[in-house]
């Protein structure tokens, strides 16, 4: 048997190298290199000398539109993008969000992989005829963009003057605290810097902190140029509507044709979102340029009670744009972020709409059809409310009731007490005059008897008056636990309970007793509004008095979940903030 020749078996293991080898330089040679994604469209348009590209690379794409090649437009007039092409770029993307993004090749995002050797406008969509406007504050100009009925900055703001705006020092960085990249990204901002805590432009965004409970005044200028303001979850809302035509929104519509690490956006509308990356304030590091971008909101993250996964008062909504997920769902995400991390600000301008547009809200919705209403005029504003007559099936008492919650009184701001003992005021939901109009005014149980401030928070039982009329018109009285018990036993013929005592008119009710509950909602003990259109509150005239401080008083509760009744003994804070009805003097 012939042994095996070690020596042999090396030869054709070298003879099998050099194949491999030469197999190898003739697929480069063929442009066979799997690992290149050059697009194919830009790289026949490029221009090339000495073997290298002469395209602008901006983050780690290699392909991309000069600066210089960027159509520019000399326009001050903020152009629409025509509904027709938005309709067009919005089916090809919706089917397939990746068709028309560019490759690139795959890089760590760290500060000193991402080229910013670029200018802000090489993000911007050539195909888009941007308007401009210029902040008078420091002669910095910024391209727009109008989306649907919002106009918006098609750039971030990179304002920092922090010797005028005292707020911004701490306040605001450059990415890599390097000043430069800020001409190039815009400037990273806390919550209380994007949102103007200080109130040095105006009052509405005032107090709204880091681990500070917040519910402004909307249209929060914040940090904007005057004008312009921060936007609210609503209008980041309204903005992925108007791209979308729904709620759900790929991140590739809204973000730019260059710059982004994994998958590039098609940037159908303008907006030309850049992955500005943030700064982490947990981790005290920045994060995330060139695949992602965090906007600031205008609004206090709202949660699940039941969950409670944050803090409210240590979150706000931001909306995140990203690449790395885009294949596979890719939404822009509405989300919670802390207030302490630093993030991207955009602007929107205000609304130019006249108030004359507005249309009062017919209070005769929630009422119902087997009861006659009458009306009548509140002297004092002017204010018509409905009214009916309740009788008890149980006592045979009647009485004669407001059909509506009572609106009257100046609004003040939702995070101060009701402490002018000069004049009548009032909250309403989100401070937002129009949801008064609609659901009554909300008051703290001093305001609503008419007595002194201090009374939220001391015994005032002596000065409660028999039929006291507190805040309710003359020849009225505050509703009081006997008139709840004639309303609450309402002929009830298909056995309804406190269903029949809410409307039908969203609040899940039949109002089989004529008295038209709505989801008024409540202001909390600490100035936030919670479940509108979900419950109702109101005080009784009566403090409870089981506790010794002062500070509680008895109170109804309905909700529109629950056929749960109202308990006599059930007690609140008087600083809440609840619903009025008032009751005809005899």
């Amino acid at each position: 048997m012939r042994e095996f020749d070690l020596s042999s078996w090396r030869g054709v293991a070298s003879i099998g190298s050099i194949m491999v080898l030469l197999l190898a330089i003739a697929l480069v040679a063929c442009g066979g290199d799997s690992g290149a994604s050059v697009n194919d469209d830009e790289s026949s348009s490029s221009s090339t000398k000495g073997g290298a590209s002469s395209a602008t690379k901006i983050g780690s794409l290699s392909s991309t539109p000069s600066s210089s090649s960027i159509k520019k437009s000399s326009s001050s007039r903020t152009d629409s993008v025509s509904s027709s092409s938005l309709q067009n770029d919005r089916k090809s993307s919706s089917s397939n969000p990746n068709d028309n993004l560019s490759s690139s090749s795959k890089k760590s995002s760290s500060t000193d992989d991402w080229n910013w050797d670029v200018t802000a406008e090489s993000f911007l969509n050539p195909k888009i005829k941007y308007g401009s406007m210029t902040d008078a504050r420091d002669g910095q100009t910024y391209k727009t963009i109008k989306i649907g009925n919002q106009v918006w900055m098609a750039q971030n703001l990179n304002y920092a003057d922090s010797n005028k705006t005292e707020g911004l020092k701490g306040n605001v960085k450059c990415y890599g605290d390097n000043d430069d990249r800020c001409k190039v990204a815009g400037r990273l901002y806390t919550w209380a810097a994007a949102m103007d805590s200080l109130g040095l432009f105006n009052a509405y965004g005032q107090g709204c902190g880091n681990g500070a409970w917040c519910w402004p005044i909307y249209p929060v200028q914040g940090v904007c140029p005057d004008g312009w303001h921060l936007p609210s979850k609503n209008e980041w809302k309204t903005l992925r509507t108007a791209v979308s035509g729904g709620d759900d929104l790929y991140d590739s519509l809204l973000i730019s044709l260059v710059g982004w690490e994994k998958n590039n956006g098609t940037d159908v509308v303008g907006f030309s979102a850049l992955p500005a990356g943030f700064y982490n304030s947990e981790k005290k590091k920045f994060d995330g340029v060139g695949e992602r971008a965090h906007f600031w909101s205008a609004s206090e993250y709202s949660y699940d009670a039941s969950i409670a996964r944050v803090k409210p008062k240590d979150n706000a909504y931001n909306m995140y744009l990203g690449s790395t997920h885009m294949k596979s769902s890719g939404w822009a995400s509405l989300t919670d972020g802390l207030k302490a991390n630093f993030y991207s600000v955009r602007c929107v301008e205000d609304s130019q709409v006249p108030d004359s547009t507005y249309v009062p809200y017919d209070h005769s919705k929630p009422l119902s059809d087997r009861f006659s209403y009458s009306q009548f005029t509140d002297p004092r504003n002017g204010r018509s409310y409905y009214y009916y007559t309740a009788t008890s099936d149980r006592t045979g008492k009647s009485i004669t009731v407001m059909a509506e919650n009572l609106n009257i009184g100046e609004m003040v701001y939702g995070a101060k007490d009701q402490n002018d003992d000069s004049k009548i005021e009032r909250y309403c939901y989100a401070n937002d005059s129009t949801n008064c109009d609609e659901f009554g005014g909300l008051y703290q149980w001093a305001e609503m008897m008419q007595l002194p401030s201090r009374c939220n928070y001391e015994s005032c039982a002596d000065l409660i008056q028999p039929n006291h009329q507190g805040i309710c018109p003359d020849g009225w009285r505050l509703f009081t636990w006997d008139d709840y018990f004639t309303v609450r036993w309402y002929k009830d013929e298909f056995n309804d309970g406190i269903k029949g005592l809410r409307s039908s008119y969203g609040f899940n009710g039949s109002n089989w007793s004529g008295f038209s509950l709505t989801g008024a909602g409540y202001r909390g003990g600490v100035g936030g509004f919670y479940e509108m259109r979900e419950s109702v509150s109101w005080f009784f005239p009566e403090e409870n008095e089981n506790r010794d401080d002062g500070m509680f008083a008895y109170r109804g509760y309905i909700s529109s979940s629950t056929e749960t009744a109202p308990s006599r003994n059930s007690s609140n804070l008087k600083k809440f903030g609840y619903s009025v009805r008032c009751v005809k003097l005899e």
